[in-house]
């Protein structure tokens, strides 16, 4: 876990008059050199900057997983507080995407920074203890590891890499079971990187942020308890019903500068008031009251095993019916390593009222097997329903899926790939069909091939998108340098690749218009031009393709009905109410 020492990495060298800094605000230095990469820090100085200041200062690190993100992250952030009078800095770190690393050197180049930033403090105009580290998601983590950390791991014979108070924005701040997986299952090394576990009574003040309905809401819990034990001096601040990542728009990025900044005077590291204005509410127009929850029933079979992995478990819904029943194979998303098995809770209540029975499937996640094993689990839950035809009432004819994101993607290979049965099998659920009568897919991708994803969105890094990454156990960053049967299994695990003349009818549906901007990796992901290149390959062949972007069906009409396309395409009676 040694970082490279800010001592071997050679001093930051200011040709420049000090006066030429102010006038500029940002300079760009390289604070360490990897075998992989220079690593930059973009530095902001206050208007009124001098060299010989001692001013406090603050380290951003950008989120992103530990996989992607870039240094642009948090600059409204580092020019607020340096209009306060902070120097303010944006480090790059390496990321699993662009470099190939685990948490673990995100940690080391984190602690670098802070390194580099304290011993070149007297030209920064910094007072070195009065450093700040700060960063949101997985940038809130390595920021909190430059301080809360094992204690061999913070030493350092000429410059400590401590700070002396922590801003964190939705941090990671332990690594469970599920994380390990990102540095290899090395239990060592996750426990070492947990810093909630480091905590001490001596240990730097620090604001956390977090929204209710962010589920690391609950390592903030786990933090502000022990801090709470210990006597340390800690604040969070939560953000109703707001998700990860919400301090990145207005008005919440307005609020935590707020909070920031008081938290910041509180120290004596500010002066006076905050002068961030926090955008006035909206009035909201009068609306009807929301409409009541609909509740879940309970599965008529819970926790089933499939197959052999502990993962392969589903839960099913059996419509009430005296005849056979069709079924609406539900499969999870969660880019291939996260997530869970369950039903949108109103779609499963209109298949069930209209006599069609649901069953939801977990698969393996990519982390435990890359590709294809998460697309072969959803082969064999089909399978293994369908054996269960007369046991559960089921019309074996009849079978359709549906999923959101990676659970899509799955559902479209399950349509299209060719038959999977295999009569000689000694294994019975194993000669059982894979064939689909329809799907209907929520924010899906319709080819994981990472080279026709760079093709889709040329100039954008969408194919670096770290679950891809995950699933085929790649480096994305050297896609053009692959052994071939990484292409091959690319295509493979690519849905449009396996269209036939004889392929099921499919709706897709999309949270963003066809013409959306990509601004990042996760608007790219899940872009409607996925599914309109696949409506494009099935309208040459004749086979019903429905692509719905915003609430617009391409080419025109009235976007149909989920509930309404499965009935059709499972040939379910029209006005059918389950008895």
């Amino acid at each position: 876990m040694r970082s490279i020492s800010a001592g071997t990495a050679a001093l930051l060298s200011f040709c420049v008059a000090a006066t030429a800094f102010a006038q500029e605000n940002t300079k760009t230095f390289t604070y360490t050199k990897t075998k992989q990469a220079e690593l930059q820090i973009i530095v902001h100085f206050p208007p009124d900057w001098k060299e010989s200041d001692k001013r406090p200062g603050i380290v951003f690190f950008f989120g992103g997983g530990w996989e992607n993100g870039t240094i642009r992250a948090f600059e409204p952030q580092a020019q607020y507080l340096a209009s306060r009078g902070m120097v303010t800095a944006r480090a790059d770190y390496r990321v699993k995407s662009r470099h190939g690393v685990t948490p673990k050197e995100c940690v080391d180049d984190a602690r670098a920074a802070l390194r580099w930033f304290r011993q070149n403090a007297g030209k920064l105009g910094v007072d070195p203890e009065r450093i700040v580290a700060s960063g949101g998601s997985a940038g809130g983590h390595i920021a909190a590891c430059t301080t809360l950390m094992p204690e061999d791991e913070l030493k350092d014979e000429n410059v400590s890499c401590k700070a002396n108070a922590l801003i964190l924005f939705n941090p990671v701040l332990r690594f469970g079971r599920q994380m390990l997986q990102r540095v290899n299952n090395d239990e060592a090394v996750g426990k070492a990187i947990s810093p909630v576990l480091y905590l001490k009574k001596d240990s730097p003040p620090a604001l956390l942020f977090f929204g209710t309905d962010d589920r690391l809401i609950n390592q903030g819990n786990e933090f502000m308890e022990r801090s709470k034990e210990l006597g340390h001096r800690a604040e969070l601040f939560t953000a109703e019903k707001q998700p990860h990542g919400f301090f990145n728009r207005s008005p919440w990025r307005e609020k935590t500068l707020q909070k920031t900044d008081e938290f910041l005077a509180s120290l004596g590291y500010l002066q006076g008031k905050p002068t961030v204005q926090v955008p006035e509410a909206k009035k909201e127009a009068s609306q009807p009251p929301p409409p009541p929850k609909v509740q879940i029933p309970k599965p008529t079979f819970a926790n089933v095993s499939y197959g052999p992995h502990e993962r392969n478990i589903l839960d099913f819904w059996q419509a009430k019916s005296e005849q056979s029943t069709p079924v609406l194979v539900s499969i999870h998303g969660g880019g291939f390593v996260a997530g869970n098995k369950g039903a949108q809770p109103q779609l499963l209540k209109d298949c069930l009222n209209s006599g069609i029975s649901v069953a939801a499937i977990n698969y393996r996640y990519s982390t435990q097997a890359i590709a294809p094993a998460p697309f072969e689990d959803g082969a064999r839950a089909v399978q293994f329903i369908r054996s269960k035809a007369k046991e559960w009432n089921i019309d074996p004819t009849r079978f359709a899926a549906t999923g959101g994101s990676a659970g899509a993607g799955i559902s479209l290979w399950l349509g299209f790939h060719k038959d999977m049965a295999d009569p000689k099998s000694d294994d019975p659920v194993l000669r059982q069909s894979t064939r689909l009568s329809c799907m209907v897919v929520f924010e899906g991708q319709t080819s994981y091939d990472p080279r026709f994803i760079r093709t889709l969105f040329p100039d954008k890094d969408i194919y670096k998108i770290g679950a891809l990454a995950t699933l085929f156990g790649v480096n994305l960053s050297k896609l053009d340098e692959l052994a071939a049967e990484k292409y091959k299994l690319f295509e493979e695990c690519s849905p449009i690749t396996h269209v036939t003349k004889d392929a099921p009818p499919v709706l897709l549906v999309y949270n963003n218009p066809i013409d959306a901007e990509i601004v990042n990796q996760g608007i790219g992901i899940h872009h409607p031009l996925f599914g309109k290149v696949l409506k494009e390959k099935m309208d040459s062949l004749g086979i019903p393709c429905e692509v719905v972007a915003a609430g617009k069906r391409l080419g025109g009409g009235t976007p149909t009905k989920t509930i309404d396309f499965l009935t059709e395409h499972l040939r379910v009676k029209k006005g059918r109410t389950a008895k």
